[in-house]
């Protein structure tokens, strides 16, 4: 449980607590552990584990974040060591060998100049960049390069190269300055939980170009040679959790700032039997300096910290390798059904779960024995907490200050009722309360789009309104409410938006937008006149021509639509799937109420 002393989250908690005393789950239940007491002891630890309150101190949670950071960064100054003597030896070995099959796949030698076929760039921000949209970011605004001389003139090669990617630097320079050199990344806080938060470090353009490149190239060799596509490994690691969790084969291993804990010693010996190349290339693109929110610099032991473009695959790469030659050491078949790797996510054969956790202590990494399970039923691995086959997993309330938000919130604790059958109804009631409230303030403040109640379907985004079957909407709404001319049923819903303005770019008639920032009212994100740039972004990027932007502060407006396919919805479980005819039944006593129930 939380220990904030915030009023509403101590009301939170009570009301918690009532419903789970109705419910008949009690503390004494952990004698013969169910997985409906697991149920109600995870979401009695999660429930306010992220919430903003009074009592939060943002500060006091970065703090403790940067600490963490900078003891994993020093940890690293320790220089790996390989003793052939170790009684691992092979396995290492078996591991590296596995490893340097990247080089024939990726076609060696990997050079700069290849990875530029490969060049993309995330959604997220770049170090001195106004915005996290492509167009901005590359060719309208300011780019930045880490000091790796090397790296800027492959750079400028690439530029140069090309008509209308020169024409395009030339016209950004004009406005922007030539490439900013800068340092090393920066660092940065986003919210993990009330007592710290998680640190990510912003990567520069250029760099993070090339990053994303080698990612590329990285995760096509992870799926060729371990069959882990990493666009859908999160739920083959969930399917073997709770696999795991019903016949005890397969166990959990989680490792502490596993990303931050990789060190440059170890990278370079572990694919040493490539040739120096692979090493150098990472370590080129990589950046060595990290600026911290002081204005300090710190050298970066650790290879590549979160954020930079490669650190996911990376992670995969080296536990699938190590995973794969524990597996061989000890004569298990090695397949997508025995094993899995997500990044720093690993579920492997109870058999050599001793023996990977004594692996990873030799590399230098920290096996986290309170997140890793190898014991009993339960089992914990992306997002899912299952126990004896149940999907566990408490939920998680931040704020309520907002209409979305408590959506947000309301349709969590159907989607949990739902899953684990254990009703919320006074927690439920009150946090309707809030929203009601919330509703007359808008009321009262003239906001006539938010003062009354959205009825969305099952499939819809949680925060744009209440999701309900549609016998519920009609009980509530009546038949012909919201019908057009055409007895097509339309619903309300809040959608994010953002205030922009359109600029007319005269060479090609290409609408341009660009934002006043929401919360910002006197900052504006510039947006210049580059053609060439948009032509590009459009071609290689494959981003169309309307430039997408991140807002600082989310904003919604009132939009309607005609429904299609009201009742289709996603279920987090297929065994728990309802019908859509009980579901209409449910949910017109405020709750859904699923028939597969895990209370005794």
């Amino acid at each position: 449980m939380c220990d904030s002393t915030d009023a509403l989250s101590n009301t939170l908690i009570s009301a918690l607590s009532t419903d789970l005393h109705v419910s008949g789950w009690r503390p004494e239940m952990a004698d013969n552990p169910t997985a409906f007491y697991y149920a109600g002891r995870q979401i009695q630890n999660s429930l306010l584990k992220k919430w903003v309150g009074d009592a939060f101190d943002e500060k006091a949670a970065d703090a403790a974040a940067l600490e963490l950071w900078l003891q994993c960064n020093s940890r690293c100054t320790e220089t790996f060591r390989y003793n052939t003597a170790t009684t691992y030896w092979r396995l290492f070995d078996r591991a590296r060998k596995r490893v340097s099959d990247i080089a024939n796949y990726i076609h060696a030698p990997m050079t700069l100049e290849s990875l530029q076929e490969e060049f993309s760039l995330g959604s997220g921000s770049n170090v001195l960049s106004e915005d996290t949209n492509i167009y901005q970011k590359l060719y309208s605004g300011r780019v930045t390069c880490s000091t790796n001389v090397v790296l800027q003139r492959s750079y400028d090669e690439y530029i140069n190269s090309d008509t209308n990617s020169r024409r395009a630097e030339n016209q950004r320079q004009i406005w922007f300055g030539p490439i900013v050199i800068v340092k090393g990344n920066k660092l940065s806080f986003v919210r993990k939980t009330r007592k710290i938060s998680r640190v990510i470090c912003t990567e520069p353009t250029v760099n993070m170009l090339y990053q994303q490149a080698i990612d590329k190239k990285l995760r096509a060799f992870i799926k060729n040679e371990f069959s882990i596509n990493l666009n859908h490994q999160q739920e083959v690691n969930r399917r073997l959790a709770i696999q795991g969790s019903i016949d005890g084969s397969l166990c959990t291993i989680d490792c502490s700032s596993f990303s931050d804990t990789i060190s440059v010693s170890f990278v370079r010996w572990f694919f040493g039997l490539i040739d120096a190349q692979l090493p150098d290339i990472l370590g080129m693109c990589r950046s060595r300096y990290t600026e911290l929110p002081s204005g300090d610099f710190v050298h970066l032991n650790m290879f590549s910290s979160m954020g930079n473009g490669y650190t996911f695959s990376l992670q995969t790469l080296i536990l699938a390798a190590l995973t794969e030659a524990a597996y061989e050491l000890c004569g298990l078949p090695f397949n997508s059904h025995t094993y899995g790797v997500n990044g720093d996510d690993l579920i492997v054969n109870r058999k050599v779960y001793e023996l990977m956790l004594n692996v990873l202590t030799d590399c230098g990494f920290i096996p986290n024995p309170d997140k890793s399970f190898n014991e009993g039923k339960f089992r914990e691995s992306c997002g899912v907490d299952a126990f004896n086959g149940f999907n566990v997993r408490g939920l998680y309330l931040t704020s309520l200050n907002t209409q979305q938000e408590c959506y947000v919130a309301l349709n969590n604790i159907v989607d949990w009722t739902a899953r684990t059958g254990i009703s919320l109804l006074n927690l439920h009631r009150l946090i309707m309360d809030i929203l009601k409230a919330l509703q007359w303030a808008a009321i009262k403040a003239e906001r006539v789009f938010e003062d009354r109640m959205f009825y969305i379907p099952l499939s819809g985004n949680p925060d744009s309104g209440l999701r309900v079957p549609w016998g519920y909407y009609i009980l509530e709404c009546g038949a012909h409410y919201g019908a057009d001319e055409n007895s097509d049923t339309v619903y309300g819903w809040f959608a994010k938006c953002m205030k922009t303005k359109l600029h007319k770019v005269p060479r090609f008639g290409i609408k341009v937008r660009y934002i006043k920032t929401a919360g910002h009212p006197t900052r504006i994100s510039r947006v210049i006149d580059n053609p060439f740039g948009i032509l590009l972004a459009g071609l290689q990027y494959n981003i169309g021509l309307g430039v997408v932007h991140r807002q600082r502060c989310t904003s919604y407006e009132l939009k309607e639509i005609k429904f299609f396919e009201w009742n289709r919805r996603l279920w987090d479980q297929p065994e728990n799937t309802l019908a859509v005819s009980d579901m209409d039944y449910m949910l017109s006593c405020d709750i859904y109420y699923p028939i597969r129930s895990l209370a005794p």
